[in-house]
């Protein structure tokens, strides 16, 4: 009589749609880093193929082939960041599923570091905040801009909204029914857990300058933020 596997303990959640510059290092870095600080923990590397137009699948299965550890998720067409990101975790299987980007401005020590302190902490969900930034102006005030219009329409204070790696259990991720298909699927989230009243554990680290490739993020984002927001504070 066949029995099925024991969950993983970790299930780290990316997503990548244009990433060949990046996809390489960043499952080799990300293995690497949980084999040598999480020893004798399974674990799961759950990237999501967010109908990518550049060499990033064949990349991906090369890796696959590779690495048992490393799961794809192919969606045929872009689904939106948050779409993509509902796809890995629907996925997902471990006993502590978390989501990162794809683009290493975490460092993998840090990422492996908040993925236990999710497992050490009673908190429902552990995520990052981003203390030292080194990824421009811009983005800087993008996000304090973001930041203080969440505490002012939402009346509660996220110190780092988009910070990432955000951790969690399987039962309080159901509890969310995150829905998000856009960039609005961390606030979202945060706006979840509050209304459930969730615990949230956050974890200082630095966020460094994207290694390759492109962002994503304009200042066009904002105004998407914006809209998000206010459709989801009135209920639209």
């Amino acid at each position: 009589m066949s029995t099925e596997p024991s969950p993983p303990v970790y299930s780290i959640v990316t997503t990548c749609y244009n990433e060949e510059a990046n996809i390489e290092n960043l499952v080799a870095n990300l293995l690497n880093c949980f084999n040598e600080h999480c020893p004798g923990e399974d674990f799961e590397l759950v990237v999501v193929l967010n109908g990518p137009t550049d060499n990033t699948p064949a990349l991906a299965h090369e890796l696959a082939a590779k690495h048992p550890q490393l799961r794809l998720v192919e969606l045929a067409q872009n689904q939106g960041y948050g779409g993509g990101i509902r796809a890995g975790l629907a996925a997902a299987k471990g006993q502590f599923i978390g989501y990162i980007d794809g683009d290493e401005q975490i460092l993998a020590p840090d990422v492996a570091r908040v993925f236990k302190a999710a497992r050490a902490s009673s908190a429902d969900i552990v995520k990052v905040v981003r203390i030292i930034r080194e990824d421009g102006l811009q983005r800087r005030v993008l996000t304090r801009v973001y930041n203080t219009l969440f505490k002012a329409m939402f009346g509660f204070i996220c110190h780092d909204v988009n910070g990432k790696p955000k951790v969690l259990k399987p039962e309080a991720l159901r509890k969310l029914s995150l829905s998000s298909s856009d960039w609005f699927i961390d606030a979202e989230l945060m706006l979840s857990a509050h209304k459930n009243g969730m615990t949230v554990e956050e974890v200082p680290v630095t966020f460094h300058k994207r290694p390759g490739g492109a962002s994503n993020v304009r200042l066009s984002t904002i105004f998407e933020f914006l809209r998000n927001m206010y459709n989801y504070r009135t209920g639209r």
